[in-house]
Order: structure tokens, then sequence, then C-alpha cells
């Protein structure tokens, strides 16, 4: 009885103290309300500076004065998963937690320093924090939430629209309440607009893009087109990534568009850079569309380029290559006499003339007909070290070999490679059936540090007695890593190794003392390494000084090291001129936590140790300014990296 009604008390204490529980819940959360301090945090709350809402676009960037401090970049290292769907309502800080406080930015151009208006960004903070914001007209802008102090990663999206991310996310420091971080933005250049609309186009949205004069005047990738902006003038921003593929700074074309592909118009600018100084008058007049579809007894063929020039050989080309129902699509074309030619690997060419006039209702079907057979192209692999072709991790790379054209049809096929252990070593067969006639191109695939010789070979079909060798005529070894604390002896666990071989840098992380980290290195290839291990400076050196153990230790090499406790990396400057391509910049100082550490040489590079990882770097160079860097959200160096880049521009 006594346990029965033990029993029966039970749910009467349980509820009796979750009461209790819920009624000191509800009292701490009305307490947090009437105080000052942000126990819970709001996210895309309306209102406020800085709120999500649309800002006007009329304004364009111009230059601003010196705003506040900067914020130092670093590589995008994410602490928050992105979620599918919106952030929660609610996000609560912990009475024990950081203080709280709103994120004020100001944007700039990191190559010109002109502020960025209407500039779409997303904010991740500690604790899934999140908001998503525009620019005003001056580039700055402050989150409606309050966010925790610390870092603050920032994603770039300059508008809602597709292809909205214009660069990598990064890392910044919260500045503060009442702080301003600066943020440099890696940017293409703005266009403002004089655009002659014809009434019939009316309000259409446009788009534009930029290409060099060499370039096909348009393909069927409405896609590429960077949104046209309303405003008094109306304007567009580019991206960094649209004006990186090299070329003249002063010999580019901009180009507007409507998206149906029946509105087009071109005028030549002179700078990629920045803000243009004027607008860029551009008339739009009207194009043809032009469908079809390229097929073979009724079924539609895949890959068909489609080419269209004007018949008098004025202008350029559009292009474009057909889908897998065989379907093709040519834009924004000038109304007129024009030559198609479409091609194909595994088809006869087709060449005819086709007029199109302005609007979308242009079609024309393509009947291809196949090539004959020119016979098989087919050949071996030899690997006298016998260390490819058994399987594992060495050989599995090469159990294909690559067959393409080298008439810019943009064909290439695969075949598998067959090998066997003979005398001489290891041989692999391979074979490609039936190939039509026309010229090839076949190529080993490459197998991180291995070599072939020849690297391809051009043939036309028949082609059999094909031979590739590959470069392991010297034995091969594997290589392992010890790494030992120079000051007591102890092995490190966790050791990162970077090795660079013939242009081209492999890693390896989180390596146990002992561990095997490449198999089968070619013992002719030679390498330099460079070991990092968390509170112990790096350490670098080359293959010469693992010949002795590798004649001791017969096929594996060690790679022995010992690793000074402290910290210790070569800083590596470089300047950026408008096309991104990078050189060695010398005579930039260098100060780790305020204490000069010397000027970068003529490689651009600068070798550091200290005892311990400095807190902030600062980088001075007159006429330059940095433009992003291995570095963290509060300026120090980046941890566990021996190389630290730091890019800069110049200022203008």
């Amino acid at each position: 009885m006594r346990g029965g009604r033990a029993m029966r008390r039970g749910p009467a204490l349980v509820f009796l103290l979750a009461g209790v529980v819920s009624l000191a819940a509800l009292a701490w959360w009305m307490i947090s309300l009437e105080s000052a301090e942000p126990g819970l945090v709001e996210v895309g709350a309306p209102g406020g500076r800085g709120s999500p809402a649309a800002l006007p676009a009329s304004d364009l960037p111009g230059a601003h004065g010196a705003g506040g401090g900067r914020s130092a970049l670093s590589e995008p290292t994410p602490a928050v998963e992105e979620a599918g769907g919106p952030p929660s309502a609610w996000v609560p800080a912990p009475p024990d937690g950081p203080p709280h406080a709103p994120v004020s930015l100001l944007l700039e151009d990191g190559r010109t320093g002109e502020s960025v208006p209407s500039f779409s960004i997303e904010l991740w903070g500690p604790g899934g924090t999140r908001e998503r914001l525009s620019s005003d007209a001056s580039g700055a802008l402050t989150t409606a939430a309050a966010f925790p102090l610390g870092p603050v990663r920032v994603t770039p999206r300059d508008h809602p629209g597709p292809r909205a991310e214009t660069g990598q996310a990064v890392t910044i420091q919260h500045p503060g309440e009442g702080g301003v971080a600066l943020v440099p933005l890696a940017l293409g250049p703005t266009y403002p607009l004089d655009l002659d609309r014809p009434p019939e186009l009316g309000a259409l949205a446009l788009g534009a893009r930029l290409r060099r004069p060499t370039d096909p005047l348009w393909t069927s990738a409405a896609d590429k087109l960077r949104p046209v902006r309303p405003g008094d003038p109306e304007w567009v921003r580019f991206a960094h990534g649209d004006v990186r593929s090299g070329g003249s700074p002063d010999a580019w074309v901009l180009e507007v568009a409507s998206p149906d592909g029946r509105w087009a118009g071109r005028a030549q600018v002179d700078a990629i850079v920045g803000v243009y100084p004027r607008p860029v008058r551009i008339e739009l007049r009207p194009r043809a569309l032009l469908r079809g579809r390229a097929s073979a007894l009724g079924e539609g063929v895949s890959g068909v380029s489609v080419t269209l020039r004007r018949a008098d050989g004025a202008g350029g080309e559009w292009f474009d290559r057909s889908f897998k129902d065989g379907s093709f699509e040519l834009r924004w074309l000038e109304p007129g006499l024009h030559t198609l030619t479409a091609v194909s690997q595994r088809f006869d060419p087709i060449v005819r003339e086709v007029s199109v006039e302005p609007g979308d209702h242009n079609r024309v079907e393509l009947s291809l007909a196949p090539k004959a057979v020119a016979g098989a192209i087919g050949g071996l692999l030899r690997s006298r070290s016998r260390s490819f072709g058994r399987g594992g991790k060495a050989q599995g790379a090469l159990q294909r070999i690559e067959l393409r054209s080298s008439e810019g049809t943009g064909w290439r096929n695969h075949a598998l490679v067959h090998w066997s252990e003979t005398g001489e070593g290891m041989i692999g067969e391979f074979t490609f059936p039936d190939v039509p006639r026309g010229a090839y191109v076949v190529t080993p695939q490459a197998v991180g540090y291995w070599s072939w010789k020849p690297p391809f070979l051009a043939v036309e079909p028949p082609a059999t007695g094909l031979e590739f060798v590959l470069a392991d005529g010297g034995g091969v070894c594997d290589v392992a890593l010890a790494a030992r604390d120079a000051a007591d002896g102890r092995a490190l666990a966790g050791a990162t190794v970077h090795l660079w071989a013939a242009g081209r840098e492999l890693s390896f992380s989180d390596l146990a003392p002992g561990a095997v980290f490449v198999e089968a290195w070619p013992v002719a290839t030679e390498f330099s390494w460079t070991v990092e291990h968390p509170g112990h400076a790096p350490a670098s050196g080359s293959s010469a000084t693992l010949v002795a153990e590798e004649e001791a230790a017969g096929c594996i090499r060690t790679l022995a090291v010992s690793l000074e406790p402290g910290w210790g990396a070569t800083f590596v400057t470089l300047a950026l001129d408008d096309l991104d391509v990078e050189r060695p910049l010398a005579g930039v100082e260098l100060l780790l936590d305020g204490e000069p550490c010397g000027v970068t040489d003529a490689r651009g590079e600068l070798s550091v140790r200290a005892p311990r990882p400095p807190s902030g770097a600062v980088f001075s160079l007159a006429g330059w300014r940095l433009l992003d860097g291995d570095l963290a959200p509060d300026g120090a160096p980046t941890p566990r990296r021996a190389r630290i880049t730091a890019r800069f521009t110049r200022l203008r």
C-alpha cells in the first residue's frame, strides 16, 4: 500500500515541478524584456537603419571621404551552415554571452575606393544571427538586428536576381556599438547608361554584358546578362569575374539587350574599373531570334556547334551548342542574310545561308548525315616501376585515356585502359574503335606528381601503335612524416605537409606520427616541402634531404623534421592590375602587433619568426591599398598557414 501511494503521488509531483519551472522561465523572460540588455535578438525586424526594404537604385557610386576604421579580411571560414529557408524570427542570446549591437558597414570598391550604393549583402553572425540588406546612396548600411560581438561573415550578393553572388564571402570583426567597419569589395566596373528606348520596347527589363571585340557577339546564354538598374540615369554594375578573361582595358564593348533576344545595342568603352565618368550612349535596335533543331534519322543530336556569321563579312559571330533534344537558339541577331555553320564530330558539317527578320518567328531545321568511319585509334601505356595497373590509390586515375577533337567542336571521349604485367613492367592497352574521320588529340590523364612522355599525341584515324611511357624509370618510394617537437622531442600528431613538384601543390593534413602520406612517389621527381603544426613554426626543405634515408629505408622515405615551438610564416605580397594579372610587389613594410618586421624583397616575400602568433598584421606601401589576403577577422595572419598572401591594388 505504501508503494502504491508513492506511485500515485509521482505524477502530481512532476506536474508541480513543471509548473514551478515554467513560472520561473516566464518571470525571467519578462525581466529581460524590461532590461536594457539585449537578451533577445530579432532578425529581419522591420524599420530601423539599414532595413532590408528596397533602396532607391538611382544613386550612382561616387568617391567618399575617409570613413571608419578598416577591418581586415580573410578567406571564408563559415561557422554557420546555410539554411534552406528563412532564419528564425528570434535568436536567443545567453545571459552570460557576448554583448550584442547592430553591425554598421561602409562598402567601397577595393580598387578605386569609391563607395558602393545599392549593393546587397548577407551577414551571418555567431549563433545563427542572419540578415540580408542593401547599402544606401553613400555605401553605408546598418543591420536592424543586434549581432553578437565577434566575427561576422559577409557574403556579397549585389542584387536579388540570378548570378547575384559577386565574390567570395569574407569575415570581418564586429566593429562594436557606434563603430563602422570598412569592407572593400572586389567589383567590376559600373556604367551609367544613356539608353535610346524605342516606344515599342516600353519598360521591358534589360540586361548588359561586357565582351572583348574578338568574342562572339552573342550566345543563347541570357543568364549571363547583368541587370540594368532603374534610375536617372539607368545603370549597370558588373562583377569582378566579368572582366577577368584578359584583353586590353581600353578595348571592351558594352552591350545592352532584352532577355527575349529581340532588342540589343552596343558601344565601346575605354575603362573597366570603377565608375565610368560619363553615361554610355546606346541605341537599342530590333533584333532577330533564330530557333532550330539538329537531328539525325528523326532523333535530336546534342553537342552540335552552331555558328552564324553575317554573309557580307561585317561584324562578328553568334554561337550556340545544341541541347540533348537537338534544340538550339541564337538571340540578338542582326536582321539580314547570314551564313550558318553546324559542326559535330560524328556528323558531316552543314553550311547554308539563312535570312532572319526582326522578331522571334525565325526557325531552321538541320538534318545531319553521319560521318564515314575512318578506323580505330589505340596503343599502349608503359610503367617500368610496376606501380600502376595493380589497383590501389596510385593506379586509379590511369584507368582511362582521353580522345578529343582538335577541330574546335568540343567533342571528347574516353577509353578504358586494360593493364597486364610483363617482364619489362606494367603495360596498359587502350582502343577507340570506329572513330570518324578528322583530327584528334590523345592524352593520358595526369596523375598528381606523375608525367607522361610524350604528354599527348596528335593523330588522324586509323592510328594504332601509339605509345606513352610513364616517367617512373628511376623507381618509386612511399613518403612518411616523422614530426617532433624540437624542445622536448615528443612526436607531433595533426601536422600538415605541403609538397610542390612540377608546378603543382599537394597538401596532406591531420597526419599521424609516422604516417605514409604519399604512395609510390617517383624517386627521380624532386619536390620541395613545408611542414606546419599548431603552436610551432613551420619548417621547409627539399627532397634532397631525404636521399640518405631513402637508401637506408628502401621503398619508404621518411621526412623527419623538428619543429620549433612558436610561430612563423612567409608573407607574400602581390600587385593586382586591372585584368587580375598578379606580380610580386616589393617594398611592402610589414608590422606585426605594431612592431616593424621588415619589407618584402624583389620576389614580394618576407619570412618572419615569433614566439607566438601575432594578433594583428599591418601592410604599408605608398600608393597601394590592401585588397584581400589570408588574414583572420581581427587582422591576424591565418593560423596554420606557412605562406600568407596579401594582394594589393594601386590607389587611384
